[in-house]
């Protein structure tokens, strides 16, 4: 009866090995079966998938719901896994459509940002519904593959925005200046503020006269009624302030002081001490340059955010994983050597049970059988054992791999803080991007519709050079931007024929292999800064110089 009550024993601790693996092999709680998913899932919101590719976009949704409610009602882990796996693809295809679409569709997303900018849905909603429409239907021409059929829609809804940004200039900006300007002549606003009417009547006749020129270039027109509206505003604002002062009898050192106790408070909020004693340029300055170190703060705490984040992320996929495979590992290890004990007792008594019995009982035969089955069992274990420690294998290799990716991100690092030291404010600003450094030529200026380098701008190209050289063997890829002003073919040819005078100039005074050098023109397709002033409009008349590093070396 002993033996019977050990393979009674030995069934409970096979069961109990199934059940083990089986929570082992079911991943754990919600946050990790669903991880992967939900970041393939942020990463398609993040490329504008919904806009760019509603269809896939759609049918990942259905998945990831399906999904959670399987997982909230208890469903099957597998069928849950599998749900996840196909929204996690899905979620992925629609990024990388949406990644190519806002590339060969920039044209007309920059067309439908600026009409939205005006409230074009708002003062021309038939001619924005109609443009929506169409341009829903590019982004489903897209998607399925037909990007010829694709751009000719886009092209068409460019021109319905267009259309809908125009009816909105005129109902709103020019409509509403020329009331403004009503205003003020009853007013009599000329008296006391003559010039800064001048200044939007002017700028009035400029927006109109540039509408009636050329309906496809909105920019500039735009931006000119903007100003003509700001004006006319202005001069009555200048006017009924001028007149309050004349009436409280304020002097003109009353006026000066008025108007630098806001500077003060400004500097104030940054902790530190605006003084007028030479004028309000040298506050003014501190300001500015005050603001342009936080900026530059904030972009590198946030680089250094996202790249800790993601380190810790992978850092902690790598200790969950061995950390799982660990207990696995354990768990049947603990089993093997158990049923190992059992087989050898079994094998004993068998034997013993052979010399008492003859060989040749109902019981021997059942023993037999039972122990044919453990060494079945025992023999699958040691195969996943073996499959188990592979794995641990490959999960070693993959933290390997990853010491020493984080030292290449560290390398960069440091290259990126030495290359940093070598531009002026006024000469660069140089950025990361994930792995990639991008030096802003903000001092690199070519004259109005040229693309030939002054020679007065070698000396901030050969610092270029000196950056370069930092990373060896990395590849280049140089950025050409325009400001909105002229039209969009016009600048993006405009901004090919300066990134590729920048990319020659390079390859001949650095010997560097072409294949590894590439230019690019995006014309007025990607804006760091405000086209409706002039200082933004200067910052996006630019040269990026995008260094890719060779994390291999």
């Amino acid at each position: 009866m002993k033996s019977w009550k050990q393979i009674n024993t030995l069934a409970a601790m096979l069961s109990l090995l199934l059940v083990t693996t089986g929570v082992l092999a079911s991943g754990g709680i919600k946050d990790t079966l669903f991880r992967e998913a939900t970041a393939a899932h942020q990463t398609a919101e993040s490329a504008g998938a919904k806009l760019f590719a509603p269809k896939t976009y759609g049918k990942a949704i259905k998945r990831y719901q399906n999904a959670e409610r399987k997982f909230g009602g208890g469903g099957d882990i597998d069928t849950i896994r599998n749900e996840l796996a196909v929204a996690t693809e899905l979620f992925q295809n629609a990024a990388k459509v949406s990644a190519a679409a806002s590339t060969e569709l920039a044209a007309v997303m920059k067309t439908r940002t600026d009409a939205k900018k005006v409230d074009a849905p708002k003062y021309a909603k038939e001619l924005w519904r109609r443009a929506e429409q169409t341009f829903s239907k590019a982004t489903i021409e897209f998607e399925r593959g037909a990007t010829k059929v694709a751009k000719q829609k886009a092209s068409e809804a460019e021109k319905i925005y267009r259309d809908a940004e125009l009816a909105t200039i005129k109902t709103t900006y020019l409509s509403e200046t020329r009331t403004l300007l009503r205003q003020a002549e009853k007013l009599k606003v000329h008296k006391h503020a003559p010039k800064t009417v001048q200044r939007a009547k002017d700028n009035l006749l400029a927006a109109e006269k540039a509408l009636n020129e050329d309906r496809y270039d909105l920019d500039r027109p735009r931006s000119l009624a903007q100003q003509a509206n700001y004006e006319a505003k202005h001069a009555i604002y200048l006017a009924r302030f001028i007149g309050s002062t004349k009436d409280k009898k304020l002097s003109t050192e009353d006026l000066i002081r008025e108007w630098e106790l806001p500077i003060e408070r400004i500097a104030a909020a940054a902790d530190m001490r605006a003084v007028f004693d030479d004028g309000y340029e040298a506050p003014t300055k501190q300001i500015i340059e005050y603001i342009e170190d936080q900026q530059s703060s904030s972009q590198k705490l946030r680089q250094n955010n996202g790249e800790l984040l993601a380190e810790v992320e992978q850092l902690r996929r790598v200790a969950e994983a061995h950390g799982l495979l660990s207990q696995r590992l354990d768990a049947e290890t603990e089993v093997r050597s158990k049923l190992e004990q059992q087989v050898s007792m079994l094998q004993t008594e068998n034997q013993q049970l052979q010399l008492a019995l003859g060989g040749a009982t109902e019981k021997q035969a059942a023993l037999s059988g039972t122990r044919k089955q453990l060494e079945q069992e025992l023999d699958k274990l040691q195969s996943q054992l073996r499959q188990t420690q592979t794995t641990l294998g490959g999960v070693a290799e993959e933290r390997v791999a990853l010491s020493q990716q984080l030292q290449a991100q560290a390398r960069v690092r440091k290259q990126f803080d030495e290359i940093e030291k070598m531009f002026s404010r006024q000469e660069a600003r140089v950025l990361r991007e994930s792995n990639d450094v991008i030096i802003r030529l903000v001092g690199l200026n070519f004259s109005v519709g040229r693309s030939t380098i002054d020679p007065k701008h070698f000396k901030l190209l050969t610092k270029v050079q000196n950056a370069i050289r930092v990373f060896p063997e990395s590849a280049l890829t140089i950025e050409g931007h325009t400001d909105s002003y002229g039209s969009d073919q016009a600048n993006l040819a405009l901004s090919e024929k300066r990134a590729e005078a920048v990319k020659q100039y390079l390859l001949a005074n650095m010997g560097l292999p072409p294949s590894k050098v590439a230019a690019v023109g995006f014309g007025e397709t990607k804006p760091v800064a405000n086209n409706e002033t002039d200082s933004g409009r200067t910052k996006n008349r630019r040269i990026d110089v995008v260094i890719r590093p060779n994390l291999k070396n």
